[in-house]
């Protein structure tokens, strides 16, 4: 495999875990109190990632427009994502959100000049389907007929995506600007800008015990895997280490499906296994 992907896989094996705890918080908290928190405890970890290393690079970096843009567009996706995973079956949120990659491959083509073959176009149109699949259930179908409603947690999870996924795209050229740390630290600063005010008006919030806890660890694991990935952008493709990170619902979904006794019906079956294998052979082919 070529070295640059197991940037890709780490943050795959990351944003899976990372995902996993994140939904044992929201059964505590509320998904506003999990999304401020745990921007809050990212933004403090970046900073002191960034002021103790030798990468400091922002005081050259004005304005930072960009990394505002990319930090509000990051703060969108959070809000979304956990909100769809608050109610919504991890099994079914994380495979629809992982659809980020799509946006990150078309852009990374059409406005990086990222080269794409046909083969791998094919694979965007199989990816798509399985998105579909994933996020209806055949049951719908044959109980309502035309008028068969989405799973749960999946609309707001493709909101997710697409704010997630122009982001992604736009933290390749914000890390070669001001390098992997200073762009991270940036996005997680601004973000806290909304989602402050998305929060504000949370009463009784128990960020004691147990969801201190779970806040910190999923946090800890979303920055691993955001550290990675931005690392494997920097030095490849980004339109081929996004679809190798973007295999991450192969994490949650066992774990939703062991942990939280999440069943899952034969298309949403099929609709995972096309996202992640389609995703997967993006990566290679």
């Amino acid at each position: 495999m070529i070295p640059e992907l197991t940037f890709g896989l780490a943050a795959a094996l990351f944003w899976g875990l990372g995902d996993f705890f994140g939904k044992r918080a929201l059964q505590k908290i509320s998904f506003r109190s999990v999304a401020f928190y745990t921007h809050l405890f990212l933004a403090a970890f970046f900073a002191v990632a960034l002021f103790s290393s030798a990468e400091v690079v922002l005081s050259s970096y004005d304005p930072p427009v960009l990394a505002l843009f990319t930090g509000l567009l990051w703060a969108a996706g959070s809000y979304f994502f956990f909100k769809a995973l608050e109610s919504g079956a991890l099994s079914i949120v994380v495979p629809v959100n992982a659809s980020d990659a799509l946006l990150v491959v078309i852009l990374s083509v059409f406005l990086l000049g990222e080269s794409i073959s046909f083969f791998q176009g094919l694979l965007v149109f199989f990816i798509i389907l399985g998105v579909v699949l994933v996020s209806t259930k055949y049951s719908h179908f044959k109980k309502f007929g035309a008028h068969a409603k989405p799973v749960q947690g999946a609309i707001h999870s493709l909101f997710s995506a697409g704010a997630y996924g122009v982001a992604l795209f736009l933290l390749k050229p914000l890390s070669q600007q001001i390098g992997t740390l200073g762009a991270l630290f940036l996005i997680y600063s601004f973000s806290l800008i909304p989602l402050f005010f998305w929060f504000r008006n949370e009463k009784g919030v128990d960020m004691t015990g147990t969801p201190f806890k779970l806040v910190v660890l999923s946090s800890f694991l979303y920055g691993l895997a955001n550290f990675s990935y931005v690392s494997g952008v920097r030095m490849h493709l980004a339109s081929l280490v996004m679809p190798v990170a973007a295999t991450f619902p192969l994490v949650a979904v066992a774990l939703g499906y062991f942990f939280f006794r999440e069943r899952l019906e034969f298309n949403q079956w099929l609709g995972i296994l096309i996202v992640v294998a389609g995703t997967a052979l993006l990566a290679v082919g």
